[in-house]
């Protein structure tokens, strides 16, 4: 009986705890954008990098979610982030609120830090002035 008298109070106190979700924080992450269908390879591969520029930009444009692949192996779907498209293949650097709980990475901004997609899809140079 007083076993069972020190569980009950036990239950009680943890009930009146107050639980509180993890909430959204601001942080910044090294990764790669890409698209929730090729992602999921790349975090077996034995070289983290990203995914097929090309291939995931035709993926979400065609309705597939934009998710954000750290540098920690993790995989976050972007929110409210419009140059996603923009920034595949590249190295970023991506500051924004991330909510761990729900998988979820809503970009504020993006610094490209290196080119890593294939040579076949990488974005042209603008053309530079002639020399006299």
């Amino acid at each position: 009986m007083k076993h069972l008298t020190g569980f009950a109070l036990l239950v009680l106190l943890g009930s009146a705890l107050p639980v509180h979700p993890q909430e959204p924080k601001s942080v910044t992450l090294s990764g790669w954008f890409a698209d929730e269908r090729c992602v999921r390879a790349r975090l077996t591969a034995a070289k983290l990098g990203p995914t097929n520029p090309d291939c995931s930009a035709d993926c979400i444009r065609k309705g597939a979610a934009a998710v954000f692949l750290s540098e920690g192996r993790e995989i976050f779907t972007v929110q409210d982030y419009q140059g996603v498209i923009d920034d595949l293949g590249f190295h970023v650097e991506a500051t924004g609120m991330l909510d761990r709980t729900a998988r979820t990475f809503r970009v504020r901004s993006v610094r490209q830090l290196s080119w890593e997609g294939a040579a076949c899809s990488r974005p042209k140079k603008p053309a530079t002035a002639k020399q006299n």
